[in-house]
């Protein structure tokens, strides 16, 4: 498990023309709220990126259509995410944040399932062996407030970030991590 983590957003959309720009502004919110939980959290982001509207879109057979995607750096040598529980809950936060960031963005949370593609990252808190179902809920309840109180207090982050992505729709690591120490510069 020392793979290098991609938190791929995907949308179900026909085609890759038209998105109206709000919702392109909520891709790039909720790409943002994976990345922001990443760099507080210490882990390396490699990119970030988003469509636009003139693109085509890659169109997965089972999720829909990829909307954006957040590529962090492997784990170091020897960390097996199946035996340390803290690095595996900082991996399903960051999976975690992008749709609660986005369901922050639009004032409610009427959609009550992660994106099938943000469940992915979940799964490394499942791999824990010996959890109940009821205690691995517990868990991930757990997990998805204190990811929804990371996005609390950067959320001025979240909203630059974003900013900066709809700009140029492609963000490499570094330019990631500049845009975030300038928002801590300049006060949030």
């Amino acid at each position: 498990m020392n793979e290098v983590m991609t938190c791929k957003g995907y949308r179900k959309h026909a085609t890759g023309i038209g998105y109206p720009s709000q919702k392109l502004r909520e891709i790039a919110i909720h790409e943002a709220g994976h990345a922001v939980l990443a760099w507080v959290t210490g882990r390396r982001i490699v990119r970030l990126s988003m469509v636009s509207d003139e693109q085509d879109l890659n169109v997965h057979p089972v999720y829909g259509v990829e909307a954006g995607s957040l590529m962090v750096g492997p784990l170091p040598p020897g960390i097996d995410l199946r035996k340390e529980r803290i690095l595996a809950e900082r991996e399903a936060m960051i999976a975690l944040a992008g749709e609660l960031a986005a369901i922050r963005f639009r004032g409610s949370d009427t959609k009550k399932e992660l994106s099938r593609s943000d469940l992915e990252g979940l799964t490394y808190i499942a791999a824990h062996s010996g959890e109940s179902e009821e205690r691995l809920s517990s868990c991930l309840d757990r997990l998805a407030a204190l990811t929804a109180l990371y996005l609390e207090v950067y959320w001025r982050h979240v909203e630059v970030l974003a900013e900066a992505l709809m700009n140029s729709r492609e963000l490499t690591g570094q330019e990631v991590t500049d845009v975030l120490r300038g928002v801590e510069k300049r006060g949030s």
